[in-house]
């Protein structure tokens, strides 16, 4: 992956707002202090990033948390062999970083594939408001549980599920939130998540849109029928899939 040089935008004025009602419906924050979200809204600083900017390169200095308030960004990872892989895409409400680490550096690379904006706050900024809420910790606490059980759950896929199921798994977390919106992903990027060949994903895709279960677009798609991609998932829709060679 390159690096690509853009002019982050200035926030909006109802850019805090939009912020805070996301703060307000974040699963981390629920049942805690009623003014955290309105805390970590003001404290955090809002910046407007184009597609393919780079939030953040694995390796980089930097502490905290970013919350995506609009937009969405594509997450990567290093492995052993210092492959770089897409193991996940997000959408508004979610939360990444490692505020209460002691190390300098991302862990994920982050680049938002479509228009975005984001809010961040710095660790400094979350020990210090820790000071005079205390309920904080146990939010920060919270969001790391939280990432690490969907981390967990992708695992899980991975290793017990056949390749068509984790792509039904796949779509329907993307798909979380969006309705029957576009889902901004390509081919290649949905076969590195599932760990396939870009040419099962594609049989697999074309078999689910055959189906009327999703709508392909260039570099996008559709989820249209939940229902029976759960059923994908849970082993009750039997069809005729790539053979294992190609996997």
């Amino acid at each position: 992956m390159a690096y690509v040089t853009f002019v982050t935008e200035p926030p909006m004025k109802n850019d805090r707002l939009m912020a805070l009602e996301i703060l307000a419906n974040a699963p981390w924050l629920k049942g805690l202090a009623p003014g955290l979200p309105e805390m970590l809204a003001n404290e955090g600083r809002l910046e407007r990033y184009p597609t393919g900017r780079w939030r953040q390169a694995a390796g980089d200095p930097g502490r905290g948390i970013t919350v995506i308030v609009d937009g969405a960004a594509a997450l990567y990872c290093q492995g052993s062999a210092n492959q770089v892989v897409q193991f996940t895409q997000v959408g508004p409400g979610a939360a990444f970083g490692h505020p209460l680490s002691t190390g300098s550096t991302w862990n994920v690379t982050a680049v938002c594939i479509e228009p975005s904006l984001l809010l961040s706050i710095s660790q400094s900024s979350i020990q210090r408001l820790r000071e005079t809420e205390p309920d904080l910790l146990a939010a920060v606490v919270r969001l790391a549980h939280l990432n690490a059980g969907t981390m967990l759950r992708q695992i899980a896929d991975l290793i017990g599920l056949p390749a068509r199921q984790r792509l039904a798994s796949s779509l329907l977390q993307l798909g979380k939130g969006k309705g029957a919106g576009w889902i901004i992903i390509g081919q290649g990027g949905l076969a590195e998540m599932i760990g396939v060949t870009r040419k099962t994903a594609s049989q697999f895709l074309t078999e689910f849109e055959r189906e009327d279960w999703i709508e392909l677009g260039r570099n996008r798609l559709k989820v249209l029928d939940r229902s029976a991609l759960t059923r994908v998932v849970h082993g009750g829709e039997e069809a005729q899939a790539p053979s294992r060679a190609s996997v």
